[in-house]
């Protein structure tokens, strides 16, 4: 892990753990410089655009971005400062856009949370650095409301998968991890659906509702209708067991 004293760009996106895979590093480092440019190009809106280089140090983890000379420092702060206290924004489900963050921008930073919930138990953390301030960026910022309003297709159905997260900020809601891909999905439930769903805490559930899907058909919200928690596996009878029942029905 970086310190103090291995930063000297103006941003830098810091990647750690043992699985960080060529797949996952191109998508993080194309998500934070669409957030970077996006942010950038509203904060210049009217003024010369502050233009970027990329900056990367032989054997380490650090992404650097760093202003091209002769555009003012202000400028260049007030663009990492606005990153950084955007992505604490999300990070804390404020759900109003924060300040520079179009829905273009929204959606850089969806991508860039969606490396930590992809195989979320493998090794891999991610950092942002903006000038000598570090901010962990963690998979809470997958399922920021805010982010989730960059749904564009909505559909009845039902999602499975381990039923983790409680919240009551900014909306009453809990997060499932599905059981195939364990991708965490935010859901959104009525105040008469908390004991529901606080019996079937760390439990394998389905939820019915109506799901909101990105553009691409992967699903990351659904309002919910229902809750049905799975049988506990000792609920449930093995091979001998049903063998006997239905040697004895018939």
């Amino acid at each position: 892990m970086a310190t103090v004293t291995d930063i000297d760009a103006d941003m830098t996106l810091e990647l750690n753990g043992a699985d960080v895979t060529p797949d996952r590093f191109q998508r993080a480092i194309r998500a934070f410089f669409g957030m970077v440019g996006e942010v950038t190009k509203s904060v210049c809106d009217g003024k010369p655009r502050v233009e970027w280089r990329v900056q990367v140090k032989a054997g380490s983890n650090l992404i650097g971005m760093n202003s091209v000379p002769g555009f003012r420092p202000e400028t260049v702060g007030l663009i990492a400062s606005t990153i950084r206290d955007g992505i604490v924004a999300l990070e804390e489900n404020n759900l109003s856009h924060p300040p520079h963050f179009s829905d273009a921008a929204l959606r850089h930073v969806h991508d860039l949370a969606e490396t930590l919930v992809i195989k979320r138990l493998q090794d891999f953390s991610l950092r942002l650095w903006t000038r000598k301030h570090s901010l962990a960026v963690t998979d809470r910022l997958a399922t920021s409301s805010t982010l989730l309003l960059t749904k564009q297709v909505e559909d009845y159905g039902s999602i499975d998968g381990k039923l983790q997260t409680l919240s009551e900020r900014g909306a009453m809601r809990f997060v499932i991890y599905e059981t195939l891909t364990d991708r965490g999905i935010s859901c959104f439930i009525k105040p008469d659906q908390l004991s529901d769903a606080m019996k079937s805490f760390q439990q394998r559930v389905e939820v019915y509702g109506l799901i909101g899907y990105r553009p691409d058909g992967v699903p990351v919200s659904i309002d919910v209708d229902d809750i049905v928690q799975f049988p506990k596996r000792e609920a449930v009878p093995d091979f001998w067991e049903v063998h006997r029942i239905l040697r004895a029905a018939g």
